[in-house]
């Protein structure tokens, strides 16, 4: 009974920051709760438990910081800390526990000589090498050296992270230089990849942002740093501008020809609304720097508070169809902005039937109107049939309530082939769109037959056979239209047969329609030749729209 009545065993205490003896030598480090003055581990040892000296450097944030430090003063700084501090060096980088893994960051004593002249990186370098001989060792090690002062700040010799001067101040001829080196256009495609999340230095540098310190970059105006958050606020150069046009025209809008290639000069100067857009879906590349589209974004949400509720007009329908390409660009998280997304797509479409766009008669418009109008009656086809997959929703247009936005098909002809692909995205998309609703609807597999499925597949089949020649699936060489037309084919059949080929979903027992394993093994097959051309080829596709999202999904559940 005692010990039913006895509380549970009380806790060890873990110190909130390690002692020296125990950080130096990489234990754990516990009091007691009867002597908090002195840790386990030193009672054990009898060495003196004390919590003075100030945490070593990571080896990685040293990269970093040496990598960020641009002029003289930032340099003396780094250098300062290194040697007040000392460089962490983990004992597995000289093989004492385990086989050391591949590091990317660097000798440390290499970066440390890119701060100084010889005779003081010398110095520092001994430092950084004595430190390493200690961490191999086990022997505690003191983060000071003769050949450099410390700071003797309070705050950081209690701090665990380096604390940045409170602003920067960088030399004109420093920052004239890194202006003079930024006067050529800047290169949207770096050798290698340089994501936008990681926001590189000399990324930002050919964007016009000029990083000094972490958290401080000089923007358009050289002569004021300023604040990370605060580049939404900076104008973009002209510069930058012209570069995120010129990909969009030749990357994008050969997809998406809401406006073709060859017209997107031309509406981005007669809308604001619609430049905001292509800006902001080009941003979205994987090689445009955060900041920068972070800028853009910003510029797209001050357009759309602006111009939504004015009224239905041809370049509002197509601004709201380009931005609507991605959910990235309507919200800070996933719901957040695929839901703003499926409401401004839906807002689109709404206004594009407000205006008859989907019951055009060529006789009532010139041709080039008339070609404007039914190209963004077909993308929001497109897009309504996609978006309502993705989203699981009602799709918004029903066919027989238009009219065949192909019926005067050779009025939309382009200089290009964005209208011929745009066609073939077009029939792809009903399609889909029949599949779903045939079968994703509720209970309407009650109401289906075999015969219906059959029909299905046979178009299927006809569509297949119908892709034209600059669009057929040769591999590697293939075009980036002929193999995104390939992937959205294929994920369309996956959509069609994952009903029938999986054992989670109760068919109805008057359906017996099932397809071959010799099709759902090509079917495969073309899928996993999809996904391998995407990842070679498809990179800006992936990043900018969301339709090539949700089409690699399905074809990588078909695996």
């Amino acid at each position: 009974m005692t010990e039913c009545l006895e509380g549970p065993p009380t806790k060890r205490r873990k110190a909130r920051r390690a002692c020296d003896p125990c950080r130096d030598r990489k234990l754990r480090c516990d009091f007691p709760d009867d002597d908090p003055t002195k840790c386990y581990a030193c009672q054990r040892s009898g060495a003196q438990c004390d919590s003075t000296q100030p945490a070593k450097i990571d080896k990685r944030r040293l990269r970093t910081l040496v990598d960020l430090a641009t002029t003289e003063e930032q340099k003396q700084w780094v250098a300062s800390q290194i040697a007040s501090r000392g460089v962490y060096v983990s004992s597995t980088d000289t093989g004492a526990l385990r086989k050391p893994r591949p590091s990317t960051v660097g000798d440390p004593a290499e970066l440390v000589a890119r701060l100084l002249s010889p005779n003081r990186a010398s110095e520092l370098n001994n430092h950084v090498l004595a430190n390493t001989s200690r961490a191999s060792t086990g022997t505690p090690s003191i983060s000071r050296t003769g050949s450099l002062e410390p700071i003797n700040s309070p705050t950081l010799q209690q701090s665990h992270q380096i604390q940045p001067p409170s602003r920067p101040h960088a030399s004109t001829s420093t920052v004239a230089a890194l202006r003079r080196g930024s006067d050529d256009l800047p290169n949207l495609k770096l050798s290698g990849p340089e994501p936008r999340m990681q926001d590189s230095g000399g990324l930002d540098r050919r964007y016009g942002l000029f990083r000094v310190t972490e958290g401080w970059v000089y923007g358009a105006n050289p002569d004021v740093p300023m604040k990370e958050g605060q580049l939404t606020e900076q104008q973009i150069r002209a510069d930058v501008i012209a570069k995120l046009i010129s990909f969009y025209t030749t990357q994008i809008a050969p997809l998406n020809p809401v406006i073709p290639p060859h017209r997107v000069n031309q509406a981005i100067e007669t809308s604001s609304f619609i430049l905001s857009s292509v800006l902001a879906v080009a941003s979205l590349s994987r090689d445009v720097p955060s900041s920068i589209y972070a800028s853009i974004r910003d510029r797209l949400q001050r357009e759309l508070e602006k111009e939504l509720g004015k009224g239905s007009t041809l370049p509002q329908v197509q601004a709201l169809l380009i931005c609507g390409m991605s959910h990235e660009l309507h919200g800070e998280t996933n719901m957040e902005g695929g839901s703003n997304c499926w409401i401004r797509i839906g807002t689109a479409i709404r206004q594009a039937q407000d205006i008859g766009l989907h019951r055009l008669n060529p006789s009532h418009w010139l041709p080039e109107m008339y070609a404007d109008r039914t190209r963004a009656w077909l993308a929001a086809i497109i897009t309504d049939r996609w978006y309502g997959g993705a989203y699981g929703q009602p799709l918004g247009i029903s066919l027989l309530d238009c009219e065949d936005p192909l019926v005067s098909a050779d009025l939309l002809q382009t200089p290009d082939l964005s209208h011929a692909f745009q066609v073939e995205m077009y029939h792809v998309s009903c399609l889909l769109g029949d599949i779903m609703q045939t079968i994703y609807r509720p209970r309407s597999l009650d109401r289906c037959s075999d015969k219906i499925l059959e029909d299905l597949l046979r178009q299927v089949d006809s569509r297949l056979s119908l892709i034209p020649e600059p669009f057929l699936f040769t591999g590697d060489s293939t075009s980036v239209q002929g193999g995104f037309l390939s992937l959205v084919t294929v994920s369309t059949e996956v959509i069609f047969f994952r009903s029938f080929v999986k054992h989670n979903r109760k068919l109805p027992s008057h359906l017996h329609f099932r397809p071959t394993a010799q099709r759902w093994s090509r079917t495969v097959q073309r899928a996993r030749q999809a996904i391998a051309w995407l990842d070679r080829r498809g990179d800006h596709i992936l990043d900018c729209w969301l339709i090539a999202k949700y089409a690699v999904t399905y074809a990588a559940l078909a695996q």
